[in-house]
């Protein structure tokens, strides 16, 4: 019988999964922390991100000194011992800063969309209470009005509290804890201070 392969995708990640846990198990990865919050935004993990700047560290320890004593052996270039040595540990640290600054880089291009699109929302609930709905109407009718990350998010935390009970007002905290949004917790306060003393 034909048997189930898992997709190189799966393999690779659950490979860098496996070194980053490993990796946030040492006392450096206490240091990791403030990282959930940026790394949430571009929809990775922390252990992945970590595995992600391990094996880069160590691929850059290795290939580069590799390629240089390849081209010493054909003649193309005469170099000594001590500058592929140099290379490599250049290379471990660099590489590695450079795929954490361009993490936090498009980590920080989402952040910014998403206060567009905070914008956006806090008019359209606006709007819907000027027109005489109900806080929690103009809240989920809003959470509908667009197709962005933090609709969708909202829209997800909207179920979940629907789900238990709880009101909607607490889905504008709970994402606002998920992706950092200050901005969005005072609203959050507002609309709990509406359904308790009336939206006046």
């Amino acid at each position: 019988p034909a048997q189930r392969r898992t997709p190189p995708s799966d393999t690779v990640g659950g490979v860098t999964s496996r070194v980053g846990t490993a990796a946030l198990a040492t006392p450096a990865g206490a240091r990791t922390e403030a990282w959930t919050q940026p790394l949430r935004l571009i929809g990775r993990p922390v252990d992945e991100h970590v595995g992600i700047l391990v094996l880069s560290s160590l691929t850059a320890l290795v290939v580069p000194p590799a390629l240089l004593v390849v081209l010493q052996q054909l003649g193309v270039v005469s170099i000594g011992m001590w500058v592929p040595a140099g290379v490599s540990l250049l290379a471990a640290v660099l590489v590695p800063m450079a795929v954490h600054s361009d993490a936090l880089s498009r980590s920080a291009a989402v952040r910014t969309d998403l206060r567009h699109q905070l914008g956006a929302y806090l008019d359209m609930v606006a709007m819907l209470l000027a027109g005489n709905s109900g806080y929690e109407g103009a809240l989920e009718q809003a959470a509908r009005a667009g197709d962005g990350l933090l609709f969708r998010q909202l829209r997800r935390r909207m179920r979940e509290v629907n789900a238990t009970g709880r009101s909607l007002v607490d889905a504008l905290a709970l994402v606002a804890a998920d992706f950092g949004l200050v901005e969005l917790e005072p609203k959050a306060a507002t609309a709990s201070l509406s359904a308790a003393e009336g939206a006046p």
